[in-house]
């Protein structure tokens, strides 16, 4: 590719590169766009739902090809993306590829990339639909729009991206889509971790939302005491700080979040369902077994006593937590298999070579 490709990434509704900042998450998400930029394969544009100029927060050398526009004048987000699309036409009418981050504003992705002749990447991280349909049901006005979003986005988009294969029958026109799974970044494949003493028995890092499943972790606390627990969470109002073997951290940086994992025996996901969890992959590259609720996502890349640990109900984590702490070959063999999965599967190098080959592909 001679020419750079002019491409415009829709963030998830009403979020910012702050929010991405705040949750300790800005560089992992940009990384990829950041080596598309260095190999000289892109000229990203990003919308973002801030109501300030968010270039301060970029700092790689990478980042002077990102333009970022942004709802300077505190207009509803309906408005605000309908008044640049007069604001910046012949910007926009340059851009090759509008492309989604999640299910969650893909709609306007959709929308720019019709009125502009451009193509239209899909990307849906996780199902919205599945998502929906265990948070409110399907008889709802909520899961009637999920159903149509995905719909319109699916059947008019010249590319369908997932990360996994557990949400495939959720979305229309299954030829256009492309597995890229979540991939570890690279400031992490390369990083050195030294041995640490382990201070806590788990580790939840993540939302403390309902199709989390958090409460799970309060049950374990207080079911055994002896536990220590540490949850990395922005979800204040929901501590439960009355427990007194749990630990809270809010506002780590993603890159600070390592020196927590290797400081811990057990990543611990109860999620009812997960796309594909980022936490996943970087708790196995710091050998770091992951204990998973068997459910939908997670089930697709965890196998049981092979590369991870999966449970039910509370009891049976009880279980399979003592039967691990007292069998050490079995977590070698646990943690080498799963990190052999992750080179072989999610490493940065290799998901980047499936980004090109469909930007390729879309560009010819």
């Amino acid at each position: 590719m001679n020419n750079l490709i002019n491409t415009c990434l829709f963030l998830t509704k009403g979020q910012s590169l702050k929010d991405w900042d705040k949750n300790g998450i800005l560089d992992r998400e940009l990384n990829i766009y950041r080596n598309l930029i260095k190999l000289k394969i892109i000229k990203l544009t990003i919308i973002s739902y801030a109501q300030e100029d968010e270039f301060k927060l970029l700092n790689n050398i990478e980042d002077r090809n990102i333009n970022i526009i942004y709802n300077k004048n505190k207009l509803s987000n309906f408005f605000y993306l309908i008044s640049i699309i007069f604001l910046k036409f012949s910007y926009f009418n340059k851009v090759k590829i509008f492309k989604s981050n999640q299910e969650r504003g893909a709609l306007w992705a959709l929308i720019y990339s019709k009125i502009f002749f451009s193509k239209f990447i899909f990307r849906s991280g996780y199902s919205l639909r599945h998502h929906i349909k265990k948070k409110y049901g399907r008889i709802t006005f909520e899961y009637f729009y999920a159903y149509i979003n995905n719909f319109l986005c699916s059947y008019f988009s010249s590319a369908i991206v997932i990360t996994s294969k557990s949400f495939i029958d959720y979305y229309f026109k299954k030829k256009k889509i492309t597995i890229i799974q979540n991939f570890l970044p690279d400031y992490l494949e390369n990083y050195v971790f030294s041995r640490q003493k382990k201070i806590y028995d788990f580790i939840y890092i993540g939302r403390l939302s309902n199709e989390k499943n958090y409460k799970f972790m309060f049950d374990l606390a207080k079911k055994i005491k002896k536990l220590n627990i540490l949850i990395i969470s922005n979800d204040k109002d929901n501590f439960q700080l009355d427990i007194k073997n749990i630990r809270y951290l809010n506002n780590i940086k993603n890159i600070e979040i390592f020196e927590y994992l290797i400081k811990s025996k057990f990543l611990l996901l109860p999620s009812h369902y997960e796309g594909q969890s980022k936490v996943m992959l970087e708790a196995i590259h710091c050998e770091v077994p992951v204990f998973a609720k068997n459910s939908i996502g997670i089930n697709k890349v965890i196998s049981h006593k092979q590369n991870g640990f999966l449970f039910e109900k509370l009891e049976d984590l009880i279980e399979i937590y003592d039967m691990a702490e007292k069998d050490q070959n079995l977590l070698k063999t646990i943690k080498y298999n799963a990190k052999k999965q992750i080179s072989n599967q999610h490493l940065l190098s290799k998901i980047i070579k499936k980004e090109i080959n469909l930007l390729k592909l879309l560009n010819d």
